[in-house]
């Protein structure tokens, strides 16, 4: 029989996205009637909707939206559910238009103020802020008008099923606080995009690499993309084979990691190892008592120093494979590591910034008046996934596209031009091809806006070595007060190739 867990296990260190996610949840609909029963409940609970029933699409296409879950009762009335983890980019009055049969060239224009439609969406992400989210022409919270959820809300109703004593479906459970890990994190109101940090976090990241290379027996290992996981942790993995000392490990060899944790405290440094067969088992055997969630951590308890600081990184790393090898005590109270988060005293400030950028753009970038200033230019803004969209050691923001209006209302037929913000620190990108002085992003890091030449209204905007048009926005500035000059500096980008008076 199928190790259920295993499966879900694997699966969550490759299908880790938000389509991901919703592709494993739709799966579980169709595959399990209790599942499906519970999904539709936690969603439409006053509907009383039956599970073998209904019908139930992925991505279903409408000409002004395709929700990621489109439900159809006996009766043939539609819901919708829409999951996200991190994105920012919300669509309620979107979602409320397509239940409510208005299309794009309907022109309907009536406020949308019918509760029993609203009541016929869901809305599910990782945190508690979309619940605030201001919806609908009365202007209401969107927890006030439809269903909006987190999925720890989730879990914790399943929980109280006890999963339905159904190993798929806690195995799935546990998938999900993997790929959506439980964060009530908040951007620090006064946080300031210092483009220092973002120095301090290449730095760090190459330092890690240094130290792998200094420690008999150790050599970096670059075959798992798991190394860096967007706005949850970066770091490298290293392969070991482990010296004499520990009679049951001497001659192993194992796989570790060693990097930094995002938490709303700052970031913690970590060295690793997981208890699974071809990583970390034969470490996590001797050490049961210690493993975590099915990982065996060492927390730097200066996590501040150990990231600056090279010799501090080295003295808690071989600190950390000494312990190991040699068989000792791991909670030994005289040394720089900690087996609990608890014992940590001081967190890195600058690594955090590689979690408060992405987060802050996804979750407070686009706004109504920004959203409503772009469509009177003839534009919609929208966040979109790029696999190369942030590198601990280059660069760290988001993809974005500018999707061109048209009087055409059939699908495809809009012009997109592609873009990118944030903090570029890449070393060997020019800022200005066309001028030999202008230096790397290395040399002076910054917050910028880069643009597809492809846009007519970006000719007269200088060119970087990788070919985007770029708008530089600082170096140091409170994070609030980018974003709204970031804004009206693609605004002002934008109105140049518009006919229309924005």
């Amino acid at each position: 029989m199928a190790d259920m867990a295993k499966f879900f296990e694997a699966l969550s260190e490759r299908a880790y996205k938000e389509n991901d996610l919703s592709d494993v949840t739709y799966a579980m609909c169709e595959a399990d009637v209790k599942f499906r029963q519970f999904f539709l409940d936690f969603f439409f609970k006053d509907a009383h909707l039956d599970a073998s029933k209904v019908t139930i699409e992925r991505e279903h296409s409408e000409a002004n939206g395709r929700p990621d879950f489109w439900i159809k009762d006996e009766e043939g009335i539609s819901y919708i559910v829409e999951v996200k983890i991190w994105d920012g980019n919300h669509h309620f009055e979107q979602y409320y238009d397509i239940l409510d049969g208005r299309g794009e060239a309907e022109g309907n224009t009536s406020p949308r103020t019918d509760n029993k439609i609203w009541r016929r969406l869901g809305y599910i992400a990782n945190y508690e802020s979309v619940k605030d989210v201001k919806v609908g022409t009365f202007d209401k919270k969107s927890i006030e008008v439809c269903r909006v959820a987190t999925w720890k809300e989730f879990l914790e109703g399943l929980s109280l099923y006890a999963y339905f004593d159904d190993s798929a479906i806690k195995a799935y459970a546990e998938y999900v606080k993997h790929v959506s890990p439980f964060d009530d994190f908040k951007v620090p109101e006064h946080w300031v995009i210092e483009t220092e940090d973002f120095k301090a976090i290449k730095t760090f990241d190459d330092n890690l690499k240094a130290v792998i290379a200094q420690n008999a027996g150790v050599k970096l290992y670059t075959g798992s993309p798991r190394r860096f996981r967007s706005m949850q942790w970066m770091g490298q993995f290293f392969e070991w084979t482990i010296g004499d000392g520990n009679m049951e490990l001497a001659g192993k060899k194992v796989w570790g990691w060693i990097g930094a944790r995002y938490t709303d405290k700052g970031a913690v440094v970590c060295v690793e190892f997981e208890d699974m067969s071809g990583w970390g088992k034969p470490v996590c055997d001797c050490y049961k008592g210690n493993v975590k969630g099915g990982i065996l951590r060492f927390y730097a308890k200066d996590s501040a120093s150990v990231a600056t600081r090279p010799e501090e990184l080295q003295k808690f790393f071989g600190a950390v494979l000494n312990a190991v090898q040699n068989g000792f005590n791991l909670c030994a109270e005289d040394v720089i590591y900690c087996m609990s988060e608890a014992y940590v005293r001081n967190y890195s400030t600058p690594l955090l910034s590689m979690k408060c950028l992405p987060f802050a753009l996804k979750n407070h970038f686009i706004d109504k008046d920004f959203t409503h200033k772009m469509a009177e230019c003839g534009y919609d803004f929208a966040f979109v996934y790029g696999n190369d969209q942030e590198m601990p050691d280059s660069h760290c923001g988001r993809y974005f596209e500018l999707r061109k209006k048209s009087e055409d209302k059939e699908a495809g037929n809009r012009t997109i031009y592609r873009g990118w913000i944030g903090v570029d620190y890449n070393s060997s990108c020019c800022k200005d091809k066309n001028r030999e002085d202008s230096g790397t992003y290395w040399d002076a890091p910054v917050f910028s806006i880069e643009i597809s030449k492809d846009l007519p209204a970006a000719e007269s905007l200088p060119e970087n070595s990788w070919g985007w048009r770029c708008v530089e926005l600082g170096e140091k500035k409170e994070w609030k007060l980018a974003f709204a000059e970031a804004k009206d500096k693609l605004l002002n980008v934008v109105k140049r190739n518009s006919k229309q008076d924005c």
